[in-house]
């Protein structure tokens, strides 16, 4: 059986002083796959960061 990860990014500015970038890891049936990643941000703030994928049961990422 193929096991199809799908990883969704948001960004959601909730007012003026800061913003919500949230990555998600979802079976292609929509069932959570890992914990989400949530970080919160000043707006305005330069922001270079970097997400390693978490290691889930079954699944290899793609490079």
């Amino acid at each position: 059986m193929l096991t199809v990860i799908i990883c969704t990014t948001s960004l959601v500015i909730l007012s003026d002083d800061y913003c919500t970038v949230t990555v998600e890891y979802l079976y292609s049936n929509g069932e959570s796959a890992y914990e989400p990643y949530v970080a919160v941000f000043n707006n305005g703030d330069n922001v270079d960061i970097t997400i390693n994928n978490p290691e889930i049961l079954g699944y290899t990422p793609k490079e």
